[in-house]
């Protein structure tokens, strides 16, 4: 949203329309991942990281080719796949890592998980938005800066994301 408010000074409404096919599709997708897990074990992580990535490559791709013409309709297939890739994995990955665990000791690696997850996610918006600030800084403060430390920002992401999905072989088959 920083692109979009600040960068191309858009408003509020279109910045949340923009990112709408990412939360719909992720709030369906994350609806159905506990039968889809079942159902294909560990696979659906893969699946889902693997869209995740295809998402935000196709996010790339059109930042590098549009840049600051950048427009909602550009986005909503990238922000869709990369919405339903992150609601099938964000579900059911706490099933797949709490399976190897003992079952005298779930209740404490569920707990364990859920704070790691939170550390996780903090540490990597914080990544993020260093990386983001620090292009943003170099550059001339205009929608090309915001635009540049947006790709720059999302090419990071996608290598996390990348490397998200190799880490899903470690996980047991099924739960």
């Amino acid at each position: 949203s920083l692109l979009w408010q600040d960068g191309l000074h858009k408003g509020a409404l279109l910045t949340g329309l923009t990112i709408l096919p990412f939360a719909l599709a992720s709030t369906i997708s994350s609806s159905q991942s506990h039968k889809f897990s079942h159902r294909f074990g560990r696979n659906v992580l893969f699946i889902g990281c693997g869209m995740m990535t295809v998402g935000l490559a196709g996010y790339l791709a059109a930042l590098l080719i549009a840049g600051t013409n950048i427009n909602l309709w550009l986005l909503m297939a990238p922000f869709l796949i990369a919405g339903a890739g992150n609601g099938l994995v964000i579900a059911p990955i706490q099933d797949f890592v709490i399976a190897s665990v003992e079952k005298r000791r779930v209740g404490t690696a569920s707990g364990i998980f859920s704070t790691a997850q939170r550390i996780g996610s903090a540490i990597g918006i914080a990544v993020l938005a260093s990386i983001f600030f620090a292009v943003v800084r170099h550059g001339h403060q205009g929608a090309q800066s915001f635009a540049t430390a947006t790709v720059a920002a999302v090419y990071v992401n996608t290598g996390l994301t990348i490397i998200a999905l190799a880490l899903v072989f470690t996980l047991p088959r099924t739960v």
